[in-house]
């Protein structure tokens, strides 16, 4: 399933499968995507309507020093269900979107070898 939102186009990578994000996102790059990085709060809904539950979006901390979306945007803390968690200096943690409210998605901290479902997202120019 694809829906579109705001120039991006979002898939679910292959239903039922579970992924690391490291996986995910190499998936998603296969496929000319990445992971989904939501601009708004608007645009993590749209994501939503592809997958349900959890699934992996592109933010992280694996730089150690703070959390960011792929494209270099800093993860503010309206996206974290509660406040942004500080970055690991252990293991890295990636971004989850949570399964308990549809109407407000969040993001939750988690290790990124856990397994998941993912949303992939492209650019495109609707007609």
């Amino acid at each position: 399933m694809s829906r579109g939102y705001d120039g991006f186009c979002y898939t679910l990578l292959q239903e039922g499968k579970r992924y690391t994000w490291n996986e995910a996102r190499e998936q998603c790059k296969s496929e000319g995507k990445d992971l989904g990085s939501p601009l708004d709060m608007a645009m993590f809904s749209a994501m939503f309507k592809v997958a349900r539950g959890k699934f992996w979006v592109g933010a992280t901390d694996m730089e150690g020093t703070k959390w960011y979306f792929l494209d270099g945007r800093p993860v503010h803390c309206s996206c974290f269900a509660q406040q942004p968690p500080q970055p690991s200096n252990h293991a890295p943690r990636c971004g989850l979107k949570n399964a308990i409210d549809k109407y407000n998605p969040h993001i939750l901290a988690a290790p990124c070898n856990e397994k998941h479902s993912a949303v992939c997202a492209m650019p495109f120019t609707p007609k």
